[in-house]
Order: structure tokens, then sequence, then C-alpha cells
């Protein structure tokens, strides 16, 4: 963890001098990802992908992220592989279509109060994605 820590810092420092260092940013994503970080990470490969909208690596990590953040939701556990479908973001245009959300929430059972805790990072991906 260390290394990704000092990583991170380094990436950090690279992208404060030169926000347009591409790199720097898609290793910002990489470091913060192997730290857990991944709604942060999403953000940094978001850099990228304004810098670059075709870096196929960029989508690629950044489609790994939201799907490590929906498997640590449970997301996964909660529905079928058929409905996760329906979280998947537009990567051309970066914006999520609530009404996928709305959706997604017709098909919780009713226990919903007791998953709200599983699924709070995942409405926190959502709200970060909207305000972007």
């Amino acid at each position: 963890m260390c290394k990704y820590r000092d990583a991170l810092n380094s990436f950090g420092q690279a992208t404060d001098i030169d926000p347009e260092f591409n790199e720097a940013w898609y290793n910002k994503g990489i470091a913060l990802m192997n730290l857990g970080k991944n709604l942060e990470a999403i953000r940094a490969f978001d850099k990228v992908l304004k810098i670059n909208p075709h870096d196929r690596r960029a989508h690629d990590q950044r489609d790994l992220a939201q799907k490590k953040i929906m498997e640590s939701c449970s997301i996964s556990q909660t529905f079928p592989k058929n409905q996760t479908k329906l979280i998947k973001c537009d990567n051309t245009s970066n914006l999520c279509n609530f009404n996928k959300v709305k959706k997604i929430f017709s098909l919780l059972p009713d226990a919903f109060e007791h998953l709200f805790e599983d699924i709070k990072p995942f409405l926190d991906v959502f709200e970060a994605l909207a305000t972007r």
C-alpha cells in the first residue's frame, strides 16, 4: 500500500504542475484503484478522457472502477446479471440516466432500509457523475 501512496503523491504533483499530463492522470487513477479509492479513480480517468476522449485504457479502467464500486455495494448479489446492465453509464457522454436508477430501486426488495448502507457507495457514484 505504501508504494501506491507514494505513487499517488508523485502523480498528484505531476498533475499539479501540468494539468494536461494525460499519462499522470491515468497512473493516478491506477494508484487510486489499488488503494481502494475507486470513486476518486473514476474522477482521474474522467480527466484522462477529457484530455483524450479516445483513450481506450482509461475507458476500460473507468469501467473497472465502476464495477468494483458496484461489487462493493453488493449490487451484483442484489440483482441478476441481466439487470445489473441497467446501471451502466454511457462512457461517451459520461451521463447517467437516472431513470435507470429509478428502475433499480423498483427492483429492490421490501427490505430496502436494510440494504441502504450497502447501496450508499453506489449512490455516491451517481451523485458524483451527475455533478460533473
